[in-house]
């Protein structure tokens, strides 16, 4: 089976200094949202890593149907889902994304969400920290 999660990075080495186990948790959230909403016939989503100066940039996008630009502020919030049919037995509590912003802010780092007619993207920002040579 052929995986329909692809990874674009950077060809420089990108440095941040994180709790990996709590991002762990940011990315296996982000990526089974995007799978989740992702086009059912043609999943596809889109994880990159990107240089951006003093920060690193991930983001991971779907490309499924969108969001509408009115729910975009409140997906953070917690306990808030779009589609207000849905409840713990139909799909999750409404918290990940809550926790992902708690994480990357813990992080000193920033997170967004875009979204247009087709695709949402989820974003987060992380300061790179310095590149250390081999040890003397």
């Amino acid at each position: 089976m052929n995986s329909p999660v692809f990874l674009t990075t950077s060809p420089e080495s990108l440095i941040a200094e994180i709790d990996p186990s709590r991002f762990i948790i940011v990315l296996r959230n982000l990526i089974e949202n995007a799978l989740e909403h992702a086009d059912t016939h043609d999943k596809r989503v889109d994880l990159k890593l990107l240089d951006r100066g003093d920060s690193i940039r991930v983001e991971v996008t779907d490309n499924g149907k969108g969001i509408e630009t009115e729910e975009l502020s409140k997906l953070f919030e917690p306990f808030y889902r779009i589609d207000k049919s849905r409840n713990r037995s139909t799909g999750g509590y409404g918290l990940g994304l809550s926790l992902c912003k708690r994480i990357v802010d813990a992080h000193h780092g920033q997170i967004g969400i875009e979204s247009g007619g087709s695709g949402t993207t989820v974003w987060f920002m992380l300061p790179k920290i310095a590149k250390v040579g081999p040890l003397a």
